[in-house]
């Protein structure tokens, strides 16, 4: 099990408007740099020889070389100024969360810790989760998120709360196996609820989750009758299109008569914020409820992490990340 790196030399390819995909990259180079401080002239150098800041192109717009000088300068100022906004996003991180964050932050560095705690590996590995596209372990992030996901919703809703992973990543402990027909109608059968009727939507073959990752409710105590309870069906979403993600949860409906007061939560890895801790893309929420990094780091316990069912190999390639060498800055 090698933790391999790939295309870290390009940088994301996403509208600069959402910084925080930005602040993940800075903290992944820096992650991976092991012991190399990481400065903002380093992330201005990475994302000119990766086309990203082109000045010759700037510089080449006009037959006035004084002209096509300013007009590089300010195209340079900009991307200095972007930059160094990021970096100040960082630190705001860095004070948001405190003990749990793993870098130190400067004005213009980032430089990961020498001794990193528990909940520091934990951030890096939501971190790792939220970088999929740069290195070859998506499949196990994948699934020890959604993992992850159903300790952060147990925390959320207290130990009264029945809390189960559904997805189609779901690990070998997972209550509901099979077709998507066998995990529908358990589920029907565990929340007391019925099944639409609708066979024809069963597919040979099909062993999907139906658009559901994380189920959980939460009954009366002692209460034998589970009808009119809160109902929380929840998308576990690593990948940058989490926003398209959060619709799927209303496919039960298709399957179940689910009661329309059940809430969508969304899990996600990623740092949602902006740099004054509000959801950047609040536009694009739908869920009734969002996990992101930050309230999952203060909900889960690191050794809770650990002894998941793929915690030893989530906490391997954690280290792996960690203890990597090769010269990236």
């Amino acid at each position: 099990m090698t933790f391999e790196v790939k295309g870290l030399a390009t940088p994301p390819d996403l509208t600069f408007n959402k910084s925080h995909y930005y602040c993940d990259y800075i903290e992944l180079v820096a992650l991976l740099s092991s012991d190399d401080l990481v400065s903002q002239q380093d992330i201005y150098e990475r994302f000119y020889d990766s086309g990203v800041i082109n000045e010759e192109t700037v510089n080449s717009g006009s037959n006035d070389d004084w002209i096509g000088s300013s007009v590089a300068s300010e195209y340079i100022q900009k991307w200095n100024d972007r930059i160094s906004r990021w970096f100040n996003t960082l630190s705001i991180r860095n004070n948001n969360y405190g003990s749990f964050y793993p870098f130190e932050i400067t004005h213009n560095t980032i430089k990961l810790k020498e001794n990193l705690t528990g909940s520091n590996k934990v951030y890096i590995g939501l971190l790792l989760s939220s970088c999929n596209n740069y290195h070859n372990k998506q499949p196990l992030f994948t699934s020890v998120f959604e993992e992850i996901s159903k300790i952060a919703m147990q925390g959320y809703l207290g130990t009264t709360a029945t809390v189960h992973c559904f997805g189609v990543s779901s690990l070998a402990s997972c209550r509901y196996r099979g077709s998507l027909e066998t995990k529908m109608t358990k589920l029907a059968d565990d929340i007391e609820y019925e099944l639409t009727g609708k066979r024809h939507i069963f597919k040979d073959g099909d062993n999907g989750d139906g658009g559901v990752d994380i189920v959980a409710w939460l009954p009366f105590p002692n209460d034998i009758n589970l009808s009119r309870k809160q109902l929380f069906l929840g998308q576990s979403a690593t990948g940058k299109n989490w926003d398209t993600k959060q619709g799927s949860v209303s496919r039960v409906k298709n399957y179940i008569y689910i009661p329309d007061s059940t809430l969508n939560v969304l899990f996600v890895p990623y740092d949602l914020r902006d740099m004054e801790r509000r959801f950047e893309e609040e536009g694009n929420i739908t869920a009734s409820i969002v996990f992101d990094r930050y309230r999952i780091l203060s909900l889960i316990n690191d050794s809770d992490v650990w002894q998941s069912e793929k915690g030893i190999d989530f906490q391997t390639m954690i280290d792996s990340a960690i203890q990597y060498q090769d010269d990236l800055v």
